[in-house]
């Protein structure tokens, strides 16, 4: 099954050295730390940019019904929020507003989502590449 794989990875044009143990462990943690820095990155974006609260304050939206009633209702189960005393002890901990915090992560879920069609094959191929280069390095180290 191995022989297929690689056959076919080498008719798309692809190097099937990368499948290597060497070249899968490389491809692997590179595909990860792209990852986990694309969760952290969208994270950290939305915290600063709030992009729910930009969109809910379009001219062309404020006045709608339902918006309005969003907008009480988050208001209110953010002041909920803050009393509970673990919040309380985040929020001194790390200086951030633990409401905006978890806002913001909830933001960078759905961006990072709707961004799937786009980051997966980027993320792969990216991880393709970065395996190719340590194992072609690694070859000629050893030539």
């Amino acid at each position: 099954a191995a022989m297929v794989f690689s056959e076919a990875l080498e008719r798309r044009g692809f190097d099937s050295s990368v499948l290597s143990a060497k070249g899968i462990v490389v491809g692997a943690i590179a595909h990860e730390t792209l990852g986990v820095s694309w969760l952290f990155g969208s994270w950290a974006l939305c915290y600063k940019l709030q992009p729910s609260v930009l969109v809910a304050s379009l001219p062309f939206l404020t006045n709608v019904g339902i918006i309005q009633k969003w907008s009480a209702q988050g208001k209110a189960f953010a002041e909920r929020w803050r009393q509970k005393p673990s919040v309380k002890s985040f929020s001194m901990r790390t200086r951030l507003d633990p409401v905006r915090f978890g806002t913001s992560g909830a933001e960078s879920y759905v961006l990072r989502k709707l961004c799937w069609p786009i980051t997966i094959p980027a993320k792969m191929y990216v991880a393709y590449r970065v395996a190719l280069l340590f194992t072609r390095t690694s070859e000629q180290r050893s030539s």
